[in-house]
């Protein structure tokens, strides 16, 4: 990938340098190109100020990109499939937590006209951790159909924990687990 030297605030006291000196720097240290920028006027990175077209820093970056060498992808149909019944199965409030293999037989209940594998069906889990849909945990083999709620246990744990009567910081694991 090429590396851009971006200069920004130019709207603030101008260039401080050449071009003769930048050309120099940028030739040292390997970048591909230059270009001052003004996110305050939207000098050369607003798409308003360059009439609706992409801006200069847009199609600075996008010129940069060796297109031809970045290696071409799709999602699979079956890949796409088990996706919606996975977000689908996330959809529904009563299944938080599922085993990798429970959540395998679920989708085969979903999804009866599909035949996959087992690495299919952890290749879609992979794919929707990596977008933040689930998460896979590192213990016990489970997914996690809504992952925000991690934030939410440990928001009430942090919570408990300072309002402990010594203000000591700590909090029992029985009072994590109460349900009142």
């Amino acid at each position: 990938m090429a590396k851009l030297l971006i200069l920004s605030q130019i709207d603030v006291g101008g260039m401080k340098l050449g071009n003769a000196k930048i050309k120099r720097f940028i030739e040292q240290h390997g970048f591909a190109d230059w270009l001052q920028t003004s996110a305050k006027t939207g000098e050369n990175c607003s798409d308003v100020k360059n009439g609706g077209g992409p801006s200069r820093l847009k199609q600075l970056i996008a010129n940069s990109i060796p297109w031809d060498k970045i290696p071409w992808t799709s999602t699979p149909r079956l890949l796409a499939e088990m996706k919606k019944a996975v977000v689908a199965l996330r959809d529904e409030k009563d299944i938080r937590l599922l085993r990798f293999v429970e959540l395998v037989e679920r989708l085969k209940l979903i999804l009866p006209g599909e035949e996959f594998k087992e690495s299919d069906g952890r290749t879609a889990v992979k794919l929707l951790a990596s977008h933040g849909l689930i998460q896979q945990l590192k213990f016990g083999d489970l997914i996690l159909l809504q992952p925000e709620l991690v934030n939410g246990y440990a928001g009430a744990i942090i919570r408990a924990d300072r309002a402990h009567l010594d203000e000591i910081g700590c909090i029992s694991e029985d009072q994590i687990f109460k349900t009142d």
